[in-house]
């Protein structure tokens, strides 16, 4: 599946991340390529401004847009080759998130970029480099399309007339586990990434959530200690909510119910969400307003006994009830998993 829906909470974890710029900075610095770092000057990085990327970028993508000006050796060379002072240009880096492979990425970076050209064109810019780095961190091996060429059959002879595009690829799930980076930040969200969807992530917890400890100086910082907690807790299969509870309460003793409340809404909801889904699958099947209703209350109705441990009431019992019956329950039940929620 495509991570395409920027509100996911995959995505939401590595805007959020990498929204940093001192973290997207120690990124780039330590990954690019050395002849790519020989013309970008990281100190003047900028996160591209919403109103640069038009609204159908902004609806479909999963990427960060970064500018940076040239280093002024770079510059130099340019005005010698064209006999006059160059005029100021930016390079842009496209870093794009993936979690699942997908064949079509090299395509979809292309639309995005010829997108940026577009923009720049409309506000009478002139064209500049866009570098794409693909961010991957998958759970099995990338062996899909890596360069806009792998996506087509064609003879040698008629390659030559093909667009020419090969992104630049970052794969955390193949990369030395005794890698380090000196921004803590950065190392912790490398680690997240690394771990989340593997049997491992149980073993690296509690690192994972002390290192979340050191950078959100025990809690106080509570915005990136709740997009982790909100991202491991969407993303990672392995995990349950007591292995995650247990790690919380040992590296933060001092935050008392309030983060134990999150964790058991977070929980709540990702439940609630995938119930719905069902439910709302099983309605379309159907075909009718009244299905989908019915889907919905089905879908919510098994997760909250789900979680409520209620094994009362066969599936074909369910069913055979009325909408009318299906909400009254559904009304009890979420009031009695909010009443534990608070205990």
């Amino acid at each position: 599946m495509p991570d395409s829906n920027l509100p996911s909470p995959h995505n939401r974890f590595f805007h959020f991340s990498f929204s940093n710029l001192e973290v997207a900075r120690d990124l780039l610095s330590s990954k690019l390529a050395p002849e790519i770092l020989d013309c970008i000057d990281l100190e003047t990085l900028e996160i591209v401004s919403g109103s640069f990327v038009d609204d159908q970028l902004r609806e479909s993508q999963s990427d960060l847009l970064f500018s940076a000006e040239p280093k002024k050796a770079v510059l130099e060379t340019l005005a010698a080759g064209a006999g006059k002072r160059a005029p100021r240009i930016l390079i842009y880096v496209l870093l794009e998130h993936k979690s699942h492979p997908d064949r079509m990425t090299p395509f979809q970076l292309l639309k995005y970029i010829v997108r940026v050209w577009e923009q720049l064109l409309r506000e009478g810019k002139p064209l500049a480099c866009v570098v794409p780095l693909i961010v991957y961190h998958g759970e099995t091996d990338w062996t899909v399309a890596r360069s806009l060429s792998d996506l087509f059959n064609v003879p040698d002879g008629l390659r030559r007339h093909m667009p020419q595009f090969e992104p630049l690829f970052l794969d955390f799930s193949q990369r030395s586990e005794d890698e380090k980076f000196d921004n803590p930040f950065l190392q912790a969200v490398v680690q997240t990434l690394r771990y989340v969807w593997g049997d491992r992530i149980r073993q690296k917890l509690p690192e994972l959530v002390e290192l979340f400890r050191e950078i959100t100086h025990d809690g106080r910082d509570a915005a990136p200690l709740r997009a982790f907690l909100v991202y491991i807790i969407s993303a990672a299969p392995k995990l349950d909510q007591r292995e995650l509870t247990e790690a919380i309460k040992n590296s933060f003793p001092s935050l008392g119910p309030a983060l134990m409340s999150t964790i058991a809404e977070q929980y709540f909801l990702q439940g609630i969400e995938k119930g719905m889904e069902k439910g709302i699958e099983e309605g379309m099947e159907k075909g009718i307003e009244k299905g989908i209703e019915k889907g919905e209350l089905l879908g919510a109705i098994r997760t909250i006994r789900s979680i409520l441990k209620i094994t009362e009431l066969g599936e074909e019992e369910l069913r055979s009830m009325s909408i009318d019956a299906l909400q009254t329950m559904a009304n009890e039940l979420t009031s009695r998993l909010q009443t534990r929620l608070s205990n």
